[in-house]
């Protein structure tokens, strides 16, 4: 999707005198293997979901803008940071970039990308967050009533360590971080009649005889408190360039030290 010219957006290359085949449009995957922002989609991926529930479809959304690649000149590029939402043929919505840092925790085919902690702060850090396993599990409770537990576990590699954050810290506010992105990420979409976490699907899947109880066109009632719990484990590996002390335990605080 664009809203720019879509004959421009075509045309644009990566870097000068690099392949067209290598731009954003061409080979998407590898560009999402290296920042797993928005996922790309094929035409048979959007028919499969718009005919699955909630018959709802998430398109990346591109945008033209101009970078200087010199003193004096400016080259155009591609920005993919939004996305727009499809359902029954008809555009349902256009969610903005900060409203997809939960969703790509959320989606299954998350590959790495990065998360600032602290932010605003001098301990303002660069986070990498990889092998991402997330499983969201439907729970029927007694009245009917149809919640959602979220269980995700990551990998994080630290680009710079400070000496005055320890191992705990870190991961703590991994952890605060994802959780409020997720929460975030649901709130925005849930008041909008958006099932971006696709738990219409999910309760398809897995308790067909609730879901036909309670669908309506294909997809769940979603509420404030749908997302029973979030729960975030997080391993924190050493960049192996640099280390912070006491990272792991037995070890003496000696400040940030080369290995």
């Amino acid at each position: 999707m664009t809203k720019d010219s879509i004959k421009d957006a075509m045309l644009i290359s990566p870097i000068e005198n690099i392949s067209m085949a290598f731009s954003k449009l061409s080979d998407p995957d590898d560009n999402y293997h290296q920042s797993s922002f928005i996922p790309p989609i094929n035409l048979r991926e959007i028919i499969i979901q718009l005919d699955e529930p909630a018959y709802q479809v998430s398109i990346p959304e591109l945008k033209i803008t101009e970078q200087w690649t010199g003193q004096d000149k400016k080259k155009k590029s591609l920005l993919m940071e939004s996305v727009t939402i499809i359902s029954n043929n008809k555009i349902k919505e256009f969610l903005p970039n900060n409203v997809m840092n939960g969703g790509r925790l959320v989606n299954k085919d998350f590959v790495r990308d990065s998360i600032t902690l602290f932010p605003g702060t001098k301990k303002d850090t660069s986070v990498i967050l990889y092998d991402k396993k997330t499983e969201l599990t439907p729970i029927i409770e007694k009245n009917g009533k149809v919640r959602f537990d979220v269980d995700l576990k990551i990998r994080a590699s630290v680009e710079l360590m400070k000496n005055d954050i320890t191992r705990k810290q870190y991961e703590s506010e991994i952890k605060r971080s994802i959780k409020k992105e997720i929460k975030k990420t649901y709130q925005y979409t849930q008041k909008r009649d958006i099932d971006l976490f696709k738990l219409s699907k999910i309760l398809y899947r897995n308790e067909n005889d609730t879901w036909k109880r309670i669908e309506n066109e294909g997809m769940i009632p979603l509420e404030d408190d749908t997302l029973r719990s979030i729960c975030v484990e997080v391993e924190l590996q050493d960049t192996g360039k640099q280390k912070l002390s006491p990272i792991f335990e037995g070890q003496k605080d000696k400040g940030v030290e080369n290995q």
